[in-house]
């Protein structure tokens, strides 16, 4: 009990510590119930801007290595960039000691998301919806003749995302649709931006699931299934529901960590594991394929590398599933 009162208060001086400088700096954040709400509805994702940095140093630091994202330096400002400059093969692997693998969990998930996605087009698939695309660069990198990628997301990140790309002199061809998960139908939008239901669709949701409540994200399931024909594939990650395995110094770590981004407006909603998840997606015409863990997905990409070997599912488990039937309409 005294070691759970020393964390809390441990977490309780960060906080307020934030909470000082959040209130120099932001005033139009007065009181925490503004502040969540502000964040989200007016300002790009934070956590999507994180994911950028990290695909950014991986790809710099791993040479010829499966995480190959040369755009993400793009959407980074310029102390993110000065940031990625210092961590060198040794800063990360000795922070990922500590962050319980999180430079892994980030490899781990772009190399086995960019697998599947390959395979999706090479055997046909002709339609790519990225949910919750931040600053994915996938509608650049995997840009095919007669393939048409739809990026959905959050109006806020959106804007921003096309406003780096055009200064950039990049189009990557995509629709762009604007959503809000916890307010919109997500099947609506997309067939109002041309999605065609009818044909086999690839549906990638990366980092995504565990800001959204576990209602929006049955939701969500049930809106990409209802657009789902025959031979249509599902790839999403979810955060791992427990922490056993980790040091008590990872945990505390991980929990500060979701303490600041609660703080920053994406507290960390929705936790799960493949097994839970089964018969949701079987209730919605999906069923799980491969959910291999960050462990299994070190061996297969990451061996030999200088990041470290998890030795356990850490807090994202990915999944793959695909359609069984062909869905009713959408509403």
């Amino acid at each position: 009990m005294a070691g759970e009162r020393d964390e809390t208060l441990y977490l309780t001086d960060i906080r307020d510590a934030i909470e000082t400088w959040w209130s120099a700096t932001c005033p139009l954040c007065a009181s925490r119930s503004e502040r969540p709400r502000l964040m989200r509805k007016h300002r790009a994702s934070g956590t999507a801007r994180l994911a950028a940095l990290f695909r950014s140093v991986l790809t710099m630091r791993s040479g010829r290595g499966c995480v190959n994202d040369p755009y993400a330096h793009l959407f980074l400002s310029g102390p993110l960039r000065a940031l990625g400059a210092l961590l060198t093969p040794g800063v990360i692997r000795a922070l990922d000691r500590g962050l319980a693998g999180l430079f892994t969990v980030v490899a781990a998930r772009t190399c086995f998301f960019d697998d599947a996605l390959r395979r999706a087009i090479e055997t046909g698939r002709r339609q790519v919806v990225l949910l919750g695309a931040g600053y994915d660069s996938r509608a650049l990198r995997f840009r095919a003749p007669g393939v048409r990628f739809f990026e959905v997301d959050h109006p806020a990140t959106q804007a921003e995302k096309r406003a780096r790309l055009r200064a950039a002199g990049l189009d990557p061809g995509a629709v762009f649709v604007p959503v809000d998960f916890a307010a919109d139908d997500v099947a609506a939008r997309l067939i109002a931006a041309g999605h065609d239901p009818g044909q086999p669709t690839f549906f990638l949701w990366e980092g995504g699931t565990m800001y959204l409540a576990e209602g929006e994200v049955r939701r969500t399931l049930r809106a990409v299934a209802s657009l789902a024909a025959d031979g249509s594939e599902l790839a999403f990650d979810v955060a791992a529901r427990s922490l056993e395995g980790f040091s008590a110094a990872q945990r505390r770590l991980v929990r500060l960590g979701g303490a600041l981004l609660a703080m920053g407006g994406e507290p960390i909603r929705f936790r799960s594991a493949p097994a839970s998840l089964a018969p949701v997606l079987a209730e919605e015409g999906w069923r799980i394929r491969e959910a291999p863990g960050t462990d299994q997905l070190f061996a297969r990409y990451l061996e030999g590398t200088f990041l470290c070997d998890p030795g356990q599912p850490l807090d994202y488990v990915a999944l793959a599933a695909r359609s069984l039937r062909r869905p009713s309409s959408p509403p």
